[in-house]
């Protein structure tokens, strides 16, 4: 760690010791916070992102203990109320992970909701597969088919249409991650 003096004018030193008392936090670590933060926008302006990792069985995991405050504590689990996370170490893995790597992490909530889409999706092509079916092996089709035909292919477009509004936004809130 090296060491330097810096000089501020009035003003500065004012905001400085006004942080201070408000943070409880050493100048020096409010200057390094700054500093960090200001690093960070110009990595953001940059578009620099870590590419993920490819995890190996052999990585191991390490452990690392930190302090927040009271006010962030309880942000924080309110969050985890919000976006369906098990615990508060999840919580923070989650939101540390989706602000390092290029590829973002999804929410447990939208893991469920993925699914759900998916096994939506599965049902309306075993629908149109038993239909075509149907069609192929040249059976008649009586008037009572025709309307299940007609209620099946309006019942694909509700659920392609439910399906993108859920995927726009899923993305939508992915990329304020970003």
């Amino acid at each position: 760690m090296s060491k330097r003096i810096l000089k501020f004018d009035d003003r500065v030193d004012n905001l400085l010791q006004e942080l201070k008392q408000e943070l409880k936090m050493p100048i020096n670590k409010i200057i390094t916070m700054i500093i960090n933060e200001k690093l960070e926008d110009i990595k953001r302006l940059k578009k620099e992102t870590v590419e993920d990792l490819k995890f190996e069985n052999t990585q191991k995991e390490t452990e690392i203990r930190f302090r927040i405050f009271e006010k962030e504590k309880i942000f924080l689990e309110e969050q985890i109320k919000k976006n369906g996370n098990s615990s508060l170490t999840s919580e923070i893995r989650f939101r540390l992970l989706n602000s390092i790597y290029k590829n973002k992490y999804f929410l447990p909530i939208e893991l469920t909701e993925f699914k759900n889409l998916v096994y939506q999706i599965k049902m309306i092509g075993l629908n149109i597969n038993g239909i075509f079916k149907r069609v192929n092996f040249k059976e008649e089709l009586k008037s009572e088919d025709y309307i299940n035909l007609q209620n099946s292919i309006n019942e694909v477009n509700e659920k392609i249409d439910l399906i993108n509004n859920e995927m726009k936004s899923i993305f939508k809130s992915a990329s304020y991650r970003d």
